[in-house]
C-alpha cells in the first residue's frame, strides 16, 4: 500500500523550542530509536549507528515514525504515528535548525514498515516529496531524504523542476488564460497526477524487486526527484 503523509504545525517557534530542551533532558542516556508516541527524545548518535538501527527497526514497526537528523542528534519529529502515516511538527524542526551550523546539510528520516512480498517496492510517495520540500522551506536549510523499508534504503532530492511542482500553495489548475495558458493543466497538476502512478506500475507488472527499482528510479529522475536505493545485507 502507498504511503501517505500529511504535515502539521503545533507549536509557535519559541515554544518548541523550550519543548527540544525538555526532550534533550529526557532523552540523557537513551541510546536506542524506536516508534515512540508524540514527539519524543532527542538521542545523540552517530549518523551510522543510527541508520543502523533504522534498519532492524523498519523490519518489525508496525508504524511510520520520522526523525531529523543534524549535528550528531537524532530528533524525533513525527506525531499520530498510524501504519501507513505520521504527521510532522514542522516548528520543532525549525527550532532545532536554528541551534545548528547553517552550512550542514539536514537529513530527514522517515519508516516505510517491512513488506511481506519480496517484489513490492515502497519507495518515497508523492507525501513524502511534498514533506521533503516543506521542511526545506521552514528551515531554509539543505537537506535531503532517507526512507528504510525493512529491505533497503531509499535516499531522495529535489531539483528545482519538481520543487516547483510541489511548492505549498501552488494550484493544481492554471486558469492564466490571459497569459496564454488557455486553462490547461500546468506542471504541478501533471507531476501530482503522474508521480504517484510510477511506484503504483511498477508493482502491477510481473518483473522481479531489482528490475522495479531501477525503473522506477529512472522515471523519478525525469520527473526531477531524484532517488537511489541501496538494499540491505541480509
Amino acid at each position: 500500500m502507498v504511503k501517505k503523509w500529511r504535515q502539521s504545525s503545533r507549536h509557535v517557534p519559541a515554544l518548541a523550542a523550550a519543548l527540544m530542551m525538555l526532550f534533550v533532558a529526557q532523552g540523557h542516556g537513551q541510546t536506542v530509536l524506536s516508534v515512540r508516541s508524540g514527539i519524543g527524545t532527542i538521542v545523540t548518535m552517530s549518523r551510522a549507528a543510527g541508520e543502523a538501527q533504522l534498519m532492524a527497526l523498519s523490519r518489525v514497526a508496525t508504524s511510520e515514525d520520522a526523525w531529523l537528523f543534524t549535528g550528531g542528534s537524532w530528533i524525533d519529529i513525527g506525531y499520530d504515528e498510524e501504519k501507513t502515516e505520521v504527521l510532522l511538527d514542522l516548528a520543532l524542526v525549525t527550532a532545532a535548525v536554528r541551534e545548528q551550523d547553517p552550512r550542514e546539510p539536514l537529513a530527514f528520516y522517515h519508516l516505510h514498515p517491512f513488506h511481506t512480498d519480496a517484489r513490492i517496492i515502497e519507495p518515497p510517495t508523492l507525501q513524502d516529496i511534498q514533506a521533503l520540500q516543506l521542511l526545506k522551506e521552514w528551515s531554509s536549510a539543505r537537506m535531503i531524504g532517507v526512507i528504510f523499508d525493512g529491505r533497503g534504503k531509499w535516499t531522495f532530492d529535489i531539483t528545482g523542476k519538481a520543487q516547483a511542482a510541489v511548492a505549498p500553495g501552488r494550484p493544481a489548475l492554471d486558469y492564466g488564460a490571459s497569459h496564454g495558458y488557455g486553462g490547461r493543466l500546468d506542471s504541478a497538476f501533471l507531476f501530482r497526477a503522474t508521480y504517484p502512478l510510477l511506484a503504483w506500475e511498477e508493482n502491477s507488472g510481473a518483473d522481479g524487486r531489482n528490475d522495479r527499482v531501477r525503473r522506477f528510479i529512472e522515471s523519478a529522475g525525469k520527473l526531477g526527484v531524484i532517488v537511489s536505493y541501496t538494499e540491505a545485507l541480509q
